[in-house]
């Protein structure tokens, strides 16, 4: 069984895009990640800032009975 110059080129070209697609895509999944991490501290901090006179006044209210 011969492989033909054309075969040969069509699975060097898979192999390769293959091969730079597992090497890149930690990175990618890394990135995601990172961007949803970024937007669930974001969430996080602006519940917090929003509760913030909510529970000074709460402390301070418990604190003066």
């Amino acid at each position: 069984m011969t492989i033909t110059q054309e075969k040969f080129k069509t699975y060097a070209r898979w192999g390769i895009a293959l091969t730079v697609c597992a090497l890149i895509a930690p990175f990618v999944a890394l990135a995601i990640g990172g961007i949803l991490g970024i937007a669930a501290a974001f969430v996080l901090g602006s519940v917090l800032l929003a509760l913030q006179p909510a529970f000074t006044q709460l402390m301070t209210n418990l604190k003066f009975k």
